[in-house]
């Protein structure tokens, strides 16, 4: 174990999310969504866990009518995982954007009232750091690579209980003061992580081996 260095990654530094007032501009412009709705961003891999995302997104969405997930993501080979959840689930008023630049996915992580993140696994939370950076809470599956980077930052449930998952969603949609709250932690965590630092690091472990 004193062999091994682990070394997070950072948000890209061009990274730039717009406010949330023009974020939702954006999004009613090129998705015709309103607030609120929810965000997906990722593959659909069986660890992206798409059977927990309908789940969780249905039993939300029946007891709030007016709530939408957009899933932000390109549609390639393994997308029929995600079209076999959503009907297996039922899951309605669900919005496709495919593959969007890196503006516009700015745009949708500012404008979403949280992140829905139900990976099993990730190698590197990625998409939960890009969201706490954007100003939108995460609430997700307590997984590997992921409770590592919101920590407390976020709302995480047992790992596979998507009744959680939905009432963590619901929560957070009901309590604007606690959205409030995650959002500058959120933000505050987010900072922790950089390029410089990583950078930093890397070169240390190298001097440490030269």
């Amino acid at each position: 174990p004193e062999r091994i260095h682990v070394i997070p990654e950072a948000v890209d530094p061009s990274f730039a999310p717009p406010s949330r007032q023009e974020a939702l501009a954006i999004v009613r412009q090129r998705f015709n969504v309103g607030a609120p709705y929810v965000l997906y961003v990722g593959q659909f891999d069986p660890r992206k866990n798409m059977s927990a995302l309908a789940s969780a997104f249905r039993a939300a969405a029946e007891r709030h009518p007016e709530l939408r997930l957009v899933v932000a993501a390109e549609l390639g080979k393994l997308a029929p995982l995600l079209w076999h959840a959503l009907e297996s689930e039922r899951a309605p008023r669900v919005v496709t954007t495919g593959y969007v630049d890196d503006a516009t996915l700015a745009a949708l992580y500012a404008g979403a009232e949280a992140l829905l993140h139900p990976a099993l696994l990730e190698g590197f939370g990625l998409t939960p750091l890009e969201s706490m950076a954007a100003g939108t809470p995460v609430v997700a599956f307590d997984a590997p690579g992921v409770s590592e980077i919101v920590a407390d930052a976020g709302l995480l449930v047992p790992l596979n209980d998507t009744a959680a998952l939905a009432d963590a969603l619901l929560m957070l949609l009901s309590d604007p003061a606690k959205r409030e709250r995650l959002v500058r932690i959120g933000q505050d965590r987010a900072r922790l992580f950089s390029w410089p630092d990583v950078a930093a690091r890397t070169a240390a472990v190298y001097r440490a081996v030269a």
